[in-house]
């Protein structure tokens, strides 16, 4: 009797993972539209019949569906994706410990080998992996954020560093308080009288009005197409701005690796003099990795997408650098389309796709204007007094575009030295397209170089650039 019941048991459980037929799901849909298909695509029956890591059947329907569309030969592909944004509506991310360990076990499997995968089809599984991984980061950040995730548990901890082995980096910075206490570990005086400064001002309200921003001459030995000025306020210099011309001024990207290394083999290959420029560029967590989605000439940094970074940096081969709004979309031209990664994995993946495929490299960091709109306003703004380096992008009436990075020194309001820049833009002309935040905190690094390859000691950032971890420069 029991060995009746056992075989009923296991004919009862065959049927449900077989009873889902995606040949003649095919043949009965196949003539609606792509995008029709996948949006009346009976995900959740499908999902109860078919598990997410059974990759062999996933695969298999994978094939069916590429066969099928004769057009552009990857509906399996899309499907996938579409799977992908399915699972997580249905399973979403729970922020308990065996929740979030089963999540990243999911996202694991999809990173890994798989027998007969491989290529191409091997890339689309991996993608749908780093895709949940970066979820489960998102929600971490979440909830660490509300006072929800205690980072000594040693049981979380397990779970940052588990992520982190499959390059997915979470930007949990220490408490105001921690780091105070760590710098008086460290008996780093001079760092703590200066942050107690700057929370004073703060808390009395300082740097919350404008003041108006002059440019005045720097005499240095540029090149053609660079131009250099110090920037006045109320007749004293407050720092200085380069002002490069594209797109004879080109630029690149160092995001990971040994970034100093990185660069000093670049100025030699391009020569000292046309190696104009070099700054940190996207923020750096405590463990020395970079903050939001990072891909370093095609190679995966960091998969996970920081929502609040609405600027999606990318700079490709030729030295082209723009910007994309990442609450608007990124344009890819290879699909002739915008895509949101921000919140879908079949665009996500495109995205990802593409950087890999054309060898682009990819940072984030805060968008503060974008299309000659401020996207960040005095009033609402965190009073927060630090030095800042912003890259402004501008252009005028004549067609001509320049990279500009304002690099001030005194401690400015991000909102203020915002509307402060946009006043200075006005009286020359410049319709600002970006205004991108550079990482100026225990990354403060600058290094400009004159006509004759000698280093600009005025503009020299605090902070030495052999301790980089990442670095924009600018070059002709």
């Amino acid at each position: 009797m029991r060995s009746v019941l056992l075989s009923f048991f296991i004919l009862i459980s065959f049927s449900l993972f077989a009873q889902f037929n995606m040949s003649a799901h095919i043949e009965q849909n196949i003539s609606l539209s792509p995008d029709v298909f996948l949006e009346q695509f009976p995900y959740k029956s499908y999902l109860k019949t078919v598990p997410y890591t059974d990759f062999k059947a996933l695969q298999t329907h994978r094939k069916l569906l590429n066969q099928a569309d004769t057009v552009r030969h990857n509906l399996g592909d899309e499907f996938l994706y579409a799977l992908g944004d399915n699972f997580l509506k249905l399973y979403p991310v729970i922020a308990t410990t065996q929740q979030l360990n089963a999540k990243i076990s999911i996202g694991e499997k999809y990173l890994g080998t798989k027998a007969g995968i491989t290529g191409r089809d091997a890339e689309v599984f991996q993608l749908m992996g780093y895709f949940l991984l970066g979820q489960v980061a998102q929600k971490i950040e979440g909830e660490f954020k509300a006072g929800k995730f205690d980072l000594s548990e040693p049981t979380n901890e397990a779970i940052i560093n588990r992520l982190a082995k499959n390059k997915v980096f979470l930007s949990i910075d220490k408490s105001d308080w921690d780091k105070m206490l760590a710098a008086v570990q460290k008996g780093q005086w001079s760092y703590l009288w200066d942050r107690f400064n700057k929370k004073l001002s703060e808390w009395q309200g300082e740097g919350t009005s404008k003041t108006k921003l002059a440019l005045g001459n720097f005499k240095s030995k540029t090149q053609q197409g660079v131009e250099i000025y110090a920037i006045k306020e109320a007749g004293n210099t407050v720092g200085y701005s380069v002002w490069m011309q594209t797109p004879s001024v080109k630029a690149t990207y160092f995001a990971s690796g040994k970034a100093y290394d990185r660069y000093s083999a670049f100025a030699k290959k391009v020569g000292n003099s046309d190696c104009i420029l070099a700054t940190t560029g996207g923020f750096t967590n405590a463990q020395h990795q970079p903050e939001g989605l990072t891909i370093d000439n095609g190679k995966m940094v960091n998969a996970v997408l920081k929502p609040e970074r609405h600027a999606l940096v990318i700079v490709e081969k030729d030295g082209n650098m723009r910007v994309a709004n990442l609450k608007h979309g990124v344009w890819l031209p290879n699909l002739q389309r915008q895509v949101d990664p921000l919140s879908s994995l079949r665009d996500y993946s495109a995205l990802i796709a593409w950087a890999k495929g054309n060898g682009v490299t990819l940072f984030q960091t805060q968008l503060l204007a974008h299309n000659h709109q401020p996207l960040i306003e005095i009033s609402k703004a965190p009073n927060q007094l630090r030095e800042r380096r912003l890259l402004v992008m501008v252009s005028d009436n004549n067609g001509t575009q320049h990279n500009v990075i304002f690099s001030v020194n005194v401690n400015k309001n991000l909102a203020v030295i915002t509307e402060e820049i946009f006043d200075v833009m006005r009286t020359r002309g410049k319709k600002i397209e970006a205004i991108l935040n550079f990482d100026v905190g225990s990354y403060n690094i600058l290094r400009v170089m004159d006509a004759a390859g000698k280093e600009v000691a005025a503009l020299r950032g605090p902070v030495s650039i052999y301790k980089a971890t990442n670095l924009v420069v600018f070059y002709k």
